[in-house]
């Protein structure tokens, strides 16, 4: 069971953005028992009766985040034979329409971190970038990152763009860092995790430590070894292994029983180099290994030594040849 005390104020830091990870997971624990969001509920269909408006599409605990610093709600067992009259659910409500306007207004006007960010694009190639906090990001191809030249205020805010990109964040307690992607933040205070963007939808995969994840309609927590995808701002966690997801920054190739096509594919993620099998039975050729900060001509002459194969390489283009495998 968390040690950590579930108050109003560190429900408010939560779901603005500046709890801790170790924080917010106590928070969302705290949040599974429904006796702690029944009041807010009330408070909420108080709000649709006397306004007589749908309220926006957010989550249940977000809202209460919302107006906890505003408003004292004495808990279910303090009064369990209380009756609500009208009036007093319309005075609640009126309290949550002035806080709700009140968040609103204040994010709406709080200035974009962007228009004072530098970027960083690349194209067919890789990027390796050491950010004003020593934190370091290495970019795959086709990728985007925006940046300050310095961290100034409670956090530390970056933006991906667009493509892939792997941060080993430096740890700083009392400046969280967070990315923006898309819908997205991710928010870590040290750790190494991987971030992939393309058209249909955005993954995090984290390979040390612990980032919270939030969107305008859900949130979710994950740890060492957790893959978190999201479509239309829904999480959805897995824990199967990501092989060599990664390996184009940390330059680690691990290959157990792999098909050379296998190989092929991920020497081509992690490399800006291309290969062509000149025999479609090569594919079925099997390699167990392990390459750590080798150049690419020498793992491509140690995995054909292996296989009995011949290489011949044109610029940044190999072609393998041999018999194949059965």
């Amino acid at each position: 069971m968390s040690k950590i005390e579930i108050n109003d104020d560190l429900i408010a830091r939560f779901l603005t953005g500046d709890a801790s990870p170790e924080e917010a997971i106590a928070v969302t624990d705290w949040l599974k028992e429904a006796q702690n969001r029944e009041h807010f509920e009330e408070l909420e269909s108080a709000w649709r009766y006397a306004a007589g408006v749908t309220l926006p599409k957010f989550d249940k605990a977000t809202a209460w985040g919302k107006v906890s610093d505003h408003v004292h709600i004495p808990t279910a067992a303090s009064s369990p034979e209380r009756t609500r009259t009208p009036w007093s659910l319309g005075i609640a409500a009126a309290v949550v329409v002035l806080a709700l306007s009140a968040y609103f207004i204040f994010f709406s006007q709080s200035p974009s971190p962007a228009a004072e960010m530098g970027t960083v694009t690349t194209s067919d190639n890789f990027r390796f970038i050491e950010l004003p906090d020593r934190t370091t990001v290495t970019l795959h191809r086709n990728s985007e990152l925006l940046y300050p030249d310095q961290f100034a205020g409670s956090s530390r805010q970056v933006r991906l763009a667009r493509g892939r990109a792997y941060f080993n964040v430096t740890q700083d307690a009392g400046r969280p860092f967070i990315v923006e992607a898309g819908e997205v933040k991710i928010k870590v205070l040290g750790t190494e995790f991987n971030v992939q963007m393309d058209e249909t939808q955005m993954t995090v995969h984290v390979r040390e430590g612990r980032v919270l994840l939030t969107s305008a309609v859900d949130s979710v927590t994950i740890t060492s070894g957790m893959t978190a995808g999201v479509r239309f701002g829904r999480f959805a966690v897995t824990s199967v292994p990501v092989g060599n997801l990664y390996s184009y920054a940390t330059q680690r190739l691990v290959f157990d029983d792999a098909s050379l096509s296998e190989v092929i594919h991920d020497l081509e993620d992690s490399y800006p180099f291309t290969f062509e099998l000149k025999n479609r039975a090569l594919e079925n050729c099997r390699l167990t290994a392990t390459f750590y900060k080798d150049d690419i001509d020498k793992i491509v002459n140690l995995v054909a030594e292996t296989l009995n194969l011949t290489v011949a390489k044109n610029g940044r283009h190999f072609t393998i040849e041999g018999e194949g495998c059965l």
